[in-house]
């Protein structure tokens, strides 16, 4: 077979599976993200609420929280859409997930509260607000979330996370202290390779992930 010589008018092809492989890590970074976020927050809540501390639900920092825990999942909801992400591959993806966020309750349940609020406060940055905003102004299709017009969202809500860890605390509550152990080392083991908090010191221009980086592991494969 003649190679024709190379020239500036050629086209090369596109790269999509390399870009699809990199979004759908993006969605499972985003996801872990979200369920983190949520069991930081009702652990915390349930930390002051034991310590008969006043948490005010309308401070900047609370409000921040929310508008950060809001702008990671439209990212993630909006790439996923994308990427028409496959239904089997969103729902282990889910359910891996679900399963990181009770490990994660259960281990910060036996943090203390100044624990806990160190895990807390990062996720109140404008500056992630910020990053994640950023990255959704880029995408042409931005306020796409869901399948079609007037179909839910195809994941989870923020406000079905945080419901989830609160289910994940009533039920660890009821635990036996050799499980919560157990529980909570294993959550520490998967910690040891990613950071399980968002790094504030990390610059959003160097061109590295902003953002806890999760394993992109989304389930065995069906």
């Amino acid at each position: 077979m003649n190679r024709q010589p190379w020239t500036d008018t050629q086209i090369l092809p596109p790269q999509r599976p390399t870009i699809m492989r990199r979004n759908g890590s993006r969605v499972a970074a985003d996801t872990h993200l979200l369920a983190d976020m949520a069991a930081v927050e009702v652990v915390r809540a349930h930390k002051y609420q034991h310590h008969r501390i006043t948490a005010d639900p309308d401070s900047a920092d609370a409000h921040q929280f929310r508008r950060n825990m809001t702008a990671v999942w439209q990212r993630a909801v909006v790439t996923a859409n994308a990427i028409d992400m496959d239904p089997n591959h969103r729902t282990r993806l889910i359910e891996t997930a679900k399963t990181d966020l009770t490990r994660r309750v259960s281990a910060y349940r036996d943090y203390s509260l100044d624990d806990i609020d160190t895990l807390w406060h990062p996720y109140t940055s404008g500056r992630l607000g910020d990053e994640v905003r950023s990255s959704l102004r880029k995408h042409p299709d931005r306020n796409s979330l869901g399948l079609h017009t007037g179909e839910d969202p195809i994941l989870l809500s923020p406000q079905q996370w945080l419901d989830h860890a609160r289910t994940s605390l009533d039920s660890d509550s009821t635990a036996e202290p050799g499980d919560r152990i157990a529980a909570a080392v294993a959550a520490a083991v998967a910690e040891l390779g990613s950071p399980e908090y968002w790094d504030p010191s990390t610059d959003p221009n160097a061109g590295e992930p902003i953002g806890p980086q999760y394993s992109a592991e989304t389930g065995p494969d069906p």
